[in-house]
């Protein structure tokens, strides 16, 4: 066993030597061949090992046809470009008239008992009129606005009524806790019911609401001489 493994180690260096030179020897004559070759007639004529499907490498100076089953052409992608309109009117998820009133008639913090009146007072409007409720109500609150207030000023030992423009919010504010302060006084037993009938005859111009804000412009007009502003 000894002698026969000692042949088989000595014979394999010379068999692996015999495989270099012999795959040296195929790869030399390989080079030979294609050098000698002329450049013009190699890039001419197609090698007899390429499939008739695959395509040649200036494939791409050559226009796609339609029926090639594969396309080597990257097809550039066009960009979608959208147009943004400069003025997007989206509705507001909760409109500001309607917050602002269930601000001012929440009571102990109970925001929830607050909105379910406001919601059954839009709903009272919308049986009373048979119209969209919201349009209305902001109707009626616009009415009821006051433009300025008056303020009691002491000067001198002695008091001076002086009046004083209202801003936007001051004016919306203002006209509903009239609207709020006159309703109590109807007969209906229901709350949102009566504010509904209140903004209703807002509308219909028989509501005390707008005497009380004649009455204070009336004062403002009376005391014009005190305003920091000319009115």
């Amino acid at each position: 066993m000894a002698t026969l493994r000692v042949k088989t180690l000595s014979a394999t260096p010379s068999l692996l030597a015999a495989k270099s030179h012999r795959a040296l020897g195929l790869a030399s004559v390989r080079y030979l061949a294609t050098s000698d070759a002329p450049t013009s007639s190699r890039a001419a004529a197609p090698t007899s090992s390429s499939s008739p499907n695959t395509p040649s490498r200036n494939a791409s100076a050559s226009p796609p046809t339609p029926n090639s089953p594969v396309s080597l052409q990257r097809v550039p992608q066009k960009r979608m470009n959208f147009a943004i309109p400069s003025k997007i009117a989206l509705p507001p998820t909760v409109d500001p008239l309607l917050s602002y009133f269930t601000n001012i008639i929440m009571q102990d913090g109970m925001r929830h008992r607050a909105s379910r009146t406001v919601a059954n007072m839009l709903n009272s409007i919308h049986a009373l009129t048979h119209a969209p409720p919201l349009p209305i109500l902001r109707e009626a609150v616009e009415r009821a606005s006051p433009e300025v207030k008056v303020v009691s000023k002491k000067q001198r030992n002695k008091n001076v009524l002086t009046p004083r423009p209202l801003s936007a919010k001051q004016r919306t504010g203002q006209a509903i806790r009239w609207i709020v302060k006159i309703s109590e006084s109807r007969n209906e037993r229901i709350f949102e019911h009566r504010l509904a009938k209140e903004i209703v005859a807002i509308m219909e111009d028989k509501s005390n609401v707008l005497k009380k804000k004649d009455e204070q412009h009336n004062l403002a007009l009376a005391n014009r001489a005190n305003a920091s502003v000319r009115l």
